[in-house]
């Protein structure tokens, strides 16, 4: 059985192929709040899902002196989930069927979904 979700059947493939997951104990939630980065950490950024587990060693001192160098509590949320207002104002099978449909075409554009 599909527990409720925003993601469908459609999503299973992508949702669901993976086998790791990634946990922290430091980290930093901006949600709707994004903040920029400097012009020499642009480089990190992953635009597709996923995540570059080495790509990025030569960034990580300056990353971690920039952010903690920010006044931003660890561990919190600073800011909603960008879509949460839209969520919110659905229907449970509503937001299935949108949500599910824009990940699954996010998804083929980004070149995931075989």
């Amino acid at each position: 059985m599909l527990r409720m979700s925003v993601h469908a059947k459609e999503n299973r493939q992508t949702d669901l192929r993976g086998k790791n997951v990634l946990l922290s104990r430091h980290f930093y939630y901006f949600g709707d709040q994004p903040i920029p980065l400097p012009r020499g950490l642009l480089p990190i950024i992953q635009q597709t899902q996923g995540h570059k587990s080495r790509a990025n060693d030569e960034y990580v001192d300056r990353f971690v002196a920039w952010i903690e160098g920010m006044s931003y509590r660890k561990n919190a949320i600073l800011g909603e989930p960008q879509e949460k207002a839209e969520v919110l104002s659905l229907s449970a099978e509503e937001c299935r069927v949108i949500c599910s449909k824009r990940h699954r075409e996010d998804n083929e554009q980004d070149g995931i979904c075989r």
